[in-house]
């Protein structure tokens, strides 16, 4: 391939298997691997027996394996990534900025939005949509062959692109869920006028706040108010019915 051709190496910090790769062992293959003349090594935890540690959900802690991958990082010198549970550019840029790694790895997020690094890049983070690490992609990708997400509609479908339609129509969204947002969200952005009943007080999808410190809600809470009510109008206390 010539030397001029890059190759990285991904090894399993925490293989989540009973005797599997300890630190030292994971130190020893990096140190290996930096002889043989590999350009840089990408540090993750989990395995396809440790799946749990490989996808962490929204109830696991977030920048799992950074101090894993930061003590490995001080016995070699070639660039070390790290990747699990970085879901926002404030939380990559303080990894980079504190030298914990060289560089950092996001996965899931991109299902949520594909334009993740392009919005962190041009200065808006506040448009990236966040990922919530519910697993929808993983849960229907295994069994079916196919990924979907919870907060990105387009998902296995981006050869249909997202247009204006040719007709203004009124769209009534019954309730104010995560894919009732979500629907109402798409349809106004395709020009529609949509209106959004909801039987509570407001939008419960906010109730789950509490999930990992409120910070996924959060995040996501954020990202709705911004775009949720300027074009969208809801009514509250209300429930839907033929006459409604």
């Amino acid at each position: 391939m010539g030397e001029d051709f890059p190759l990285i190496t991904g090894i399993s910090m925490n293989q989540g298997i009973e005797n599997g790769l300890t630190k030292e062992d994971v130190i020893v293959i990096a140190q290996t691997l930096e002889k043989m003349g590999i350009l840089s090594i990408h540090l993750r935890m989990g395995s396809y027996d440790g799946l749990y540690l490989q996808m962490p959900t929204y109830v696991d802690p977030t920048k799992m394996g950074l101090e894993y991958a930061a003590e490995v990082r001080k016995h070699v010198n070639i660039p070390v990534s790290v990747d699990g549970a970085l879901l926002d550019l404030d939380t990559c840029e303080s990894i980079l900025e504190n030298e914990k790694v060289d560089l950092v790895g996001i996965g899931r997020p991109l299902i949520g939005d594909p334009y993740w690094s392009r919005k962190a890049r041009l200065g808006k983070p506040e448009e990236i949509r966040p990922c919530l690490r519910c697993l929808e992609c993983l849960t229907k990708e295994i069994p079916s062959g196919y990924c979907e997400c919870s907060v990105n509609p387009e998902v296995g479908k981006e050869g249909f692109k997202t247009v204006k339609a040719d007709i203004s129509k009124k769209v009534l969204v019954i309730g104010g869920g995560q894919s009732g947002m979500v629907t109402a969200l798409y349809a106004a952005q395709r020009g529609h006028n949509v209106t959004l009943v909801e039987y509570s007080s407001r939008l419960p999808f906010f109730f789950s706040s509490k999930l990992n410190n409120g910070l996924h809600m959060s995040r996501m809470r954020k990202h709705f108010n911004r775009l949720y009510f300027t074009n969208i109008k809801s009514i509250f206390n209300k429930i839907f019915e033929n006459s409604c």
